[in-house]
């Protein structure tokens, strides 16, 4: 009898742990459902960045697409309007002006695949520069695009900007300082307007720095007073861009340059230009400089 009873009560404990796993996968299961979409990329190879031309006598549209992407960043597909309409789109703050987001909405492919889908338009007479459009989920996943107004066919050299420049190491000790009058096209990158990697060059000739290596404008080494500065891979040098604000001796730091490029960000006079070891998401800047 005994034996019997103890068979029992195996059987019991082992239905009672069973049903105690079950809940426990659902229970992890319902916080994966919650943050269901952990990344935004684009849509079907749809490029990141859209080049268009500046001072053209009608408006030019941009049209985007958002799709969702897995923890490794592999696309896929939101599976409900909702999820797609529920996407944000919003221009980044240090945006060139006339680049605005026209309409938002789901893109349907169907009732089980959708995509967000944005209409970016650039006014007619936009000036050079450099737009960066952010498209974001409620669960804070997000993606930028870049869309670069270039100018017309006039010489790109036309474009000059009086800026300052900062070095620092990796431990945020400065390393070398100095300002330069820096040229459109210094870096040869066929920009139309004057950009950070343009300052780069400019930095080496005005002897802020000795020499630099790049892998196309992604900056990777920088040598300053005969020593080299080459972090190993995936880090190399990261920049920000900070312009004078409301307060008298405050330069805020500019929101695009966070999420574009140093060959993509026009300058402006008076712009102070960091850089710093770092990788792409670095964010061990600081909002403001005081100079």
């Amino acid at each position: 009898m005994l034996k019997g009873v103890f068979v029992l009560f195996k059987k019991r404990t082992i239905m009672l742990t069973m049903i105690m796993v079950l809940v426990m996968v659902l229970s992890f299961a319902g916080g994966a459902f919650a943050n269901e979409y952990p990344n935004l990329t684009t849509y079907d190879g749809v490029p990141f960045t859209a080049d268009v031309d500046a001072n053209d006598a009608n408006a030019q549209t941009v049209e985007l697409y958002a799709a969702p992407a897995d923890a490794s960043w592999m696309p896929y597909w939101f599976d409900n309007e909702q999820d797609a309409e529920d996407v944000e789109w919003a221009v980044v703050g240090g945006s060139v002006s006339g680049v605005t987001v026209a309409e938002q909405a789901p893109f349907y492919v169907d009732e089980d695949f959708y995509y967000a889908y944005a209409v970016v338009t650039v006014a007619p007479g936009t000036n050079p520069g450099t737009a960066s459009i952010v498209a974001s989920t409620p669960e804070s996943a997000y993606v930028n695009f870049t869309v670069v107004v270039n100018g017309p066919t006039a010489d790109p050299y036309d474009d000059t900007a009086d800026v300052n420049f900062e070095v620092y190491n990796s431990n945020g000790a400065l390393l070398s300082s100095g300002d330069g009058n820096v040229q459109g096209n210094d870096f040869y990158s066929g920009r139309s307007f004057v950009t950070a990697m343009d300052g780069v060059v400019r930095m080496m000739m005005e002897d802020v720095i000795d020499n630099y290596s790049a892998s196309g404008a992604f900056v990777t080494g920088m040598t300053i007073d005969s020593v080299n500065y080459t972090p190993p891979y995936p880090a190399g040098w990261m920049y920000r861009i900070y312009r004078e604000g409301g307060t008298s001796g405050q330069y805020d730091v500019v929101a695009i340059s966070e999420v574009i490029g140093a060959d993509d960000i026009r300058l402006e006079d008076g712009d102070y230009i960091q850089w710093r070891i770092g990788e792409y998401d670095d964010h061990d800047f600081p909002a403001y400089i005081n100079r």
